[in-house]
């Protein structure tokens, strides 16, 4: 016969003291966009937008891109253009002067008297091409500066449903 071995006491289960709470005490918080309690879209600020435009010239476009987005892409395909333009003209300068400098270390070094005038070809429009560029960038500037000024603060305050 085999011996038995007594069963261990299970503990008895007490109930929690706390009274269940109902569903009509237990604050439901409002989803986002709720007229009068959360606004669907954040308000923008006026001085934002005009510090964004000093700072960052046609980025600042971006702060309200419902209303600008053109517009920066305009400024932006300009810009790309003016740069090209203003690289590709200071290379140009820099080839002619690095050709002329050329000319006249080998002179200096051989005793020879070439001209180097030839090698000086001289374009006054590379010059106006560079101004021309920066002219472009300083314009798409206060274009942005001046569009952000020109706005009242309800503009902003009520962006995007402002009307132009």
């Amino acid at each position: 016969m085999s011996a038995q071995v007594p069963a261990a006491p299970v503990a008895p289960v007490i109930a929690p003291s706390v009274a269940p709470v109902s569903h009509q005490e237990v604050p439901i918080p409002p989803a986002a966009g709720y007229p009068g309690m959360y606004p669907a879209v954040p308000t923008k600020k006026r001085n934002v937008a005009i510090t964004l435009a000093v700072f960052l010239g046609y980025w600042s476009w971006l702060y309200t891109p419902k209303k600008n987005l053109l517009k920066f892409f305009l400024a932006l395909a300009a810009s790309i253009v003016a740069g090209l333009m203003i690289q590709m003209n200071m290379a140009a300068q820099q080839l002619v002067a690095n050709a002329y400098t050329s000319c006249i270390i080998s002179d200096l070094n051989y005793g020879t008297d070439s001209n180097c005038q030839n090698a000086f070809v001289f374009d006054p429009d590379w010059s106006m091409r560079i101004t021309a560029g920066w002219l472009v960038y300083l314009a798409i500037y206060l274009w942005s500066l001046i569009d952000n000024i020109r706005h009242s603060a309800s503009y902003y305050e009520g962006y995007p449903n402002v009307k132009k």
